[in-house]
């Protein structure tokens, strides 16, 4: 499971990898968490269930960084632990641990995941993702 920035002009770019769908969309979400917070601690103080439906890879992506961005901007919810239990093209549901964080932890406003620039596509080795957050 990993990620890295890319050159973009405005706004960021991304790519994640994971062995599995999970992984991938772990490192989507640790990757948006890169480009959201100053700073994160491994605080466990509430539980969000985010569950979402997809019609493909590419959509289940966008969707679930379209939720965990919901709970940072609107929630201040700060995500640090993920536990899948579906993790799929179709649907996606897990149980995401964080904390409340402060004003000062913040970095940059994420608006959105867009689908413009999106590659999904599993090979032999595992899932690969592009990425693109609106700043």
């Amino acid at each position: 499971m990993n990620y890295r920035f890319l050159e973009h002009t405005a706004d960021a770019r991304v790519e994640c990898t994971g062995a599995t769908f999970a992984e991938l969309l772990e490192a989507a979400a640790r990757a948006l968490c890169a480009v959201a917070f100053r700073r994160q601690e491994d605080r466990r103080e509430t539980r969000r269930l985010v569950s979402i439906e997809a019609d493909g890879a590419e959509d289940a992506v966008v969707r679930w960084l379209q939720e965990l961005i919901y709970l940072v901007e609107a929630e201040r919810f700060a995500p640090v632990r993920f536990d899948f239990r579906q993790a799929g093209a179709r649907r996606v549901e897990a149980v995401v641990e964080g904390y409340a964080y402060g004003p000062d932890a913040r970095q940059d406003e994420v608006k959105a995941a867009t689908y413009h620039g999106m590659d999904v596509r599993q090979s032999g080795t595992g899932w690969r993702a592009e990425i693109i957050f609106d700043l």
